[in-house]
């Protein structure tokens, strides 16, 4: 497990192959993902190191990014 830098990264999608990759160095890097993804896929994020997944499909997901940034959430959460 590398060690944490305490900053997190936000990546809009996950499940191509760029973004799969993306998510992978990040968290070998010591960040904490934060990723898009539709609710199918959020288990395949998950399994690739994200912390938390939001539904790219969902009205609200801006506000829910923008929440759990400001609020320095670092639980692992699915949200629709």
């Amino acid at each position: 497990m590398p060690k944490q830098t305490g900053k997190a990264l936000l990546i809009w999608g996950g499940v191509s192959s760029v973004d799969a990759t993306a998510i992978q160095l990040a968290v070998a890097a010591g960040l904490t993902v934060v990723s898009t993804a539709s609710s199918k896929d959020f288990e395949l994020v998950k399994s690739l190191g994200t912390s938390v997944a939001f539904d790219y499909k969902s009205t609200t997901v801006v506000e829910g990014g923008q929440s759990h940034f400001r609020h320095g959430s670092r639980r692992v959460e699915e949200t629709t």
